[in-house]
């Protein structure tokens, strides 16, 4: 009697030993297969945020007559002048001055290189003043920037590409049209050939193309620093044509083609340069004249003063109306 019982129970335990490695093996197989279903699910997820990013920035963008690290513009779209502009003054005359500051590789004391853009040599200041730029600087804002040779721009979900739309009818001094090319190939140039300090801050710059005359797409790095297109849009554009008889990383006492306000006028190599303001439409007399720091110690101060030839004119460059540097 004691036996029998002892191999029922024996029995009762084999049986659910084996119920329970079913189960496990069930078990064991169920988790398999959901490892295996969560891992498809994860790996399907990671790739759809980069999806969706890529899908953001191909996105149309709303056009925006200018753009600032924090946002918000001071001016509307078509506005005519800055604030601080005075529309009513006098048109003309000449004015004199010691550079108060400097760019790339200008020197307050002398100059011998009307290129300023490179490492190499003493730029002439101001120089500046004879190249447009995509977008310009509004004084009375932290670090806004408005559409000069570009009318607008549309910027990317993400920040990371920029589309400029070119103003229509810029052109170069000597007549030739500036188009998105001239662009690319200007930010593309400084990156590769300009002074050290533009191409650090183009560090971030990934790509600068021309879909056509008309449209410029410049691309950026992941992470970049906010102020970088802001940078990017306010650099000087070059002459694609010019410099492809001209080498670019070299000094120069030829003025390069410009497309600013101003243009090159007399100079003397160390002492003084005159910049004449360029307007194709109605030409005008304004001079604007940097001196070294000797002609300034030897009061050689003395510019004749010219009367303007007409205060009337429209510029495709609406900035340009009533924003007088000199």
């Amino acid at each position: 009697m004691v036996v029998s019982v002892q191999i029922g129970l024996t029995g009762e335990l084999r049986h659910e030993r084996l119920k329970r490695a079913s189960l496990m093996i069930k078990a064991l197989d169920l988790t398999r297969r959901e490892t295996l279903l969560l891992g498809a699910a994860g790996l399907a997820s990671s790739f759809q945020p980069s999806v969706e990013a890529a899908q953001l920035e191909e996105a149309p963008e709303a056009e925006r007559h200018g753009m600032s690290a924090f946002g918000d513009l001071k001016y509307p779209a078509n506005f005519r002048h800055f604030d601080y502009t005075n529309v009513n003054a006098p048109k003309g005359g000449a004015f004199s001055q010691v550079g108060s500051n400097r760019v790339f590789n200008q020197n307050f004391l002398t100059f011998n290189s009307l290129n300023i853009f490179i490492l190499k040599g003493d730029g002439a200041q101001g120089m500046e003043l004879t190249f447009a730029s995509l977008m310009a600087r509004a004084f009375d804002e932290p670090d806004a920037l408005y559409g000069l040779a570009a009318r607008a721009v549309r910027i990317s979900a993400y920040g990371l590409t920029y589309r400029f739309l070119m103003r229509p009818g810029i052109t170069f001094h000597d007549g030739s049209p500036l188009t998105a090319h001239d662009v690319a190939f200007s930010l593309k140039t400084l990156k590769e050939k300009g002074h050290p300090i533009a191409q650090q801050l183009l560090r971030d710059l990934v790509d600068a193309e021309a879909s056509d005359d008309a449209t410029v797409l410049i691309r950026f790095a992941p992470h970049r620093a906010r102020d970088v297109p802001l940078f990017a849009a306010s650099l000087p554009i070059f002459s694609r044509a010019y410099y492809s008889t001209h080498a670019f990383e070299e000094t120069t006492l030829e003025p390069p083609l410009g497309s600013g306000p101003y243009q090159v006028g007399r100079f003397e190599t160390g002492r003084f340069i005159e910049y004449d303001l360029f307007v194709a439409q109605m030409p005008r007399v304004l001079r604007c004249r940097y001196l070294s720091q000797d002609d300034l110690r030897a009061g050689r101060c003395d510019d004749q003063h010219f009367a303007h030839l007409d205060s009337h004119f429209s510029s495709p460059i609406p900035q340009l109306e009533t924003n007088s540097v000199c």
